[in-house]
């Protein structure tokens, strides 16, 4: 069996790696659609913040299955928005699937 690499369970720093961050911008469906699109292929990024986005529960999901996608992504920061069943059950069966995959999951005043 191959030793542990300590630095898998490490999180970056801000300054070691690259953030994707929309704040204080309504995302319409057909936007946000297009911005779930666009995040499985945004390579190297560590942290996708949106915060206060106006995305509504259906769409949250679809954009969470996006993150889900993308390779590099370990942070989760969905803060104001409105993600109520369908992001919940969606967040539960992709963490059934990959454990591992998201470190840190900030939701707040999103699930209401």
């Amino acid at each position: 069996m191959a030793p542990i690499d300590i630095k898998n369970f490490i999180l970056p720093t801000d300054n070691e790696k690259t953030k994707f961050s929309i704040k204080n911008l309504t995302l319409d469906e057909n936007t946000t659609k297009a911005l779930a699109c666009t995040i499985p292929f945004i390579l190297d990024i560590y942290e996708i913040e949106l915060s206060n986005n106006m995305i509504s529960d259906m769409m949250s999901s679809i954009v969470l299955l996006a993150i889900f996608m993308n390779p590099s992504i370990v942070r989760i920061n969905y803060v104001s928005n409105f993600a109520k069943i369908n992001f919940n059950k969606t967040l539960v069966a992709l963490m059934k699937g990959h454990p591992g995959k998201i470190k840190e999951l900030n939701s707040s005043y999103s699930i209401h």
